[in-house]
């Protein structure tokens, strides 16, 4: 198996090796495994086993224990403030309203849990302790192929659960990966699915859906899909300051950061990325709100490319460009003392401001000498 044991989190190791030597199964399940096998970082650490929560809770009764999800088969267990949850093996009957199981019963055996799993990809199992790997729906080829893949029946995953139809989207863009024919028809087919499921947990895939790698793939494919969750999916600009506002609040993103891409967007309008002069222009009229909210303009130049589908690299160079020479007051070859003498006090401010905007405008070189004496030239306008 292509799992290097060294990345997993040694706690979630010794709890697997508690519960084999108290004489139950245990394994590694779901996202974990499958980003261990792909290579990328693991944040949660999700345990299964065939030992009941009564027998999760006494075999680690020295531990800090959480106990909410127990009738579902879920006990978190706290070691080093961090929560791990271990459920036990189990398959769910009669979802309701496409969102929430009405019956659990418990599994004697892994395999009838993994089958309720919703991609293959995430229907994986490995016990670190003895490398033992358990694929019974052919995950780790749909990872090797990058697709996605409902376990079983598309439709009856999507009836089950209308989120997993978000979640089959957000893989798409985390990974890169494409999602198989048949989910894909099957997306398309029930995705009002997802309508039934609560905005909190839409908007939490929704926000990791946008934040992917993939994004503009996924959003180009699916955006009659997208549309139906957040109107601004229905544009194809950063016009929309009032719907981009609202949308975000739904998000449940916060007002700090509603302000800063409301500016940012606002910005971008003013832009012409394929001229260095307006990327400069732009710096120059937009400096203290830049300086502000610490805007970061390689990530607005890929949203703006995004959104606009724009050739990116030129932009990028263009982006550089202006970034690379002065265009703010502080990368200016003079200062206030410079102009004692030449201007009145009152005037420095704005003849500095003058001399930033000759050099951004390329119509003078960011250099002392040259910088006073157009400056001297122009006196009597200050």
């Amino acid at each position: 198996v292509d799992i290097v044991i060294e990345k997993i989190d040694k706690k979630a190791i010794f709890i697997i090796d508690k519960l084999n030597s108290n004489g139950f199964e245990a394994y590694l399940v779901g996202g974990c495994v499958r980003d261990l096998l792909i290579g990328r970082k693991c944040y949660d650490y999700d345990i299964t086993t065939n030992a009941l929560p009564l027998d999760v809770k006494g075999i680690f009764s020295d531990f800090q224990i959480y106990s909410v999800g127990e009738k579902f088969g879920t006990v978190g267990i706290v070691i080093d403030d961090m929560v791990y949850e271990i459920t036990t093996y189990r398959s769910e009957k009669k979802y309701i309203n496409h969102r929430k199981p009405n019956n659990v019963k418990f599994e004697k055996n892994i395999e009838s849990d993994l089958s309720r799993r919703d991609f293959t990809i995430n229907a994986i199992a490995y016990n670190p302790i003895n490398n033992e790997l358990i694929d019974y729906f052919n995950g780790v080829s749909d990872i090797n192929d990058g697709i996605i893949k409902s376990v079983g029946d598309s439709e009856k995953r999507f009836e089950e659960d209308g989120i997993r139809i978000l979640r089959a989207l957000r893989f798409s863009s985390q990974l890169g990966f494409k999602i198989e024919e048949k989910t894909k028809n099957a997306i398309y087919k029930l995705y009002n699915n997802a309508l039934d499921t609560s905005f909190e947990r839409r908007a939490i895939e929704i926000v990791k859906l946008i934040k992917g790698k993939n994004f503009k793939e996924v959003l180009i494919e699916y955006k009659d899909i997208l549309n139906c969750f957040l109107d601004i999916f229905k544009y194809d600009d950063y016009n929309h300051i009032d719907i981009i506002e609202k949308d975000l609040s739904l998000l449940q993103i916060n007002k700090k950061n509603i302000y800063k891409l409301k500016t940012m967007c606002l910005i971008l309008n003013k832009i012409d990325f394929s001229n260095v002069v307006s990327i400069r222009k732009m710096l120059f009229e937009n400096n203290n709100k830049i300086k502000n909210i610490e805007l970061d303009f390689n990530n607005i130049l890929k949203a703006y490319n995004i959104i606009n589908d724009n050739d990116g690299e030129k932009y990028s160079e263009n982006l550089k460009s202006a970034l690379s020479v002065c265009y703010s007051l502080k990368d200016l070859c003079i200062n206030g003392e410079d102009l004692i003498g030449i201007v009145k006090k009152k005037f420095i401010s704005k003849a500095l401001n003058f001399a930033l905007l000759k050099v951004i405008l390329f119509e003078c070189d960011n250099n002392k000498d040259d910088l006073l004496k157009i400056i001297d030239e122009q006196k009597e306008f200050f």
